[in-house]
C-alpha cells in the first residue's frame, strides 16, 4: 500500500520535470508560446493538486506546528507568484512576459525547490 509520503515524493519528481522544462523555455532566446502555456498549464495543474494533498498531510501531522505553518505560507507566496506569472503569459506583452520569466519565474522554480527540499526533510522524520 503507498502512503501519502510516497505520493507527495513522487510528485515532487514530476514537478522538477515541469520545472527543468520551463528552465529550458526561459533559457531560449525567443518565447514559444504554445509550449509555454502547456507546460505553465501542466505545472499549475499539478501545482495546485499537490499543494492540496501536501497541506492535508502537514495538518493531519499536527506535531510540527511552526514548520508546518511555514510551509503553508510558502505555498501561499507561491500562488502569488503564480498569479504574476499567468498574468504576464495572458498579457500579450512579450517584454513583460520574458522579465517575468526571468524574474517571477525563476524565483517560482528557486522557491519551489527548496520547498520540497524542506518536506523532503520533514517527511525522513516520519519513517
Amino acid at each position: 500500500m503507498i502512503t501519502s509520503v510516497e505520493i507527495i515524493k513522487k510528485e515532487h519528481i514530476q514537478i522538477e520535470r515541469e520545472l527543468v522544462e520551463i528552465e529550458i523555455i526561459i533559457d531560449e532566446n525567443e518565447v514559444n508560446y504554445p509550449n509555454l502555456i502547456h507546460v505553465f498549464k501542466n505545472l499549475f495543474n499539478y501545482w495546485d493538486s499537490h499543494e492540496e494533498k501536501e497541506e492535508l498531510l502537514l495538518k493531519s501531522l499536527g506535531r510540527e506546528g511552526a514548520v508546518i505553518e511555514k510551509m503553508i505560507l510558502q505555498h501561499k507566496e507561491l500562488r502569488g507568484r503564480k498569479k504574476v506569472i499567468q498574468d504576464a503569459i495572458n498579457s500579450g506583452n512579450e517584454l513583460e512576459l520574458k522579465i517575468t520569466l526571468d524574474t517571477d519565474a525563476r524565483f517560482f522554480i528557486d522557491k519551489v525547490r527548496k520547498h520540497i527540499a524542506q518536506e523532503e526533510e520533514l517527511f525522513k522524520s516520519l519513517w
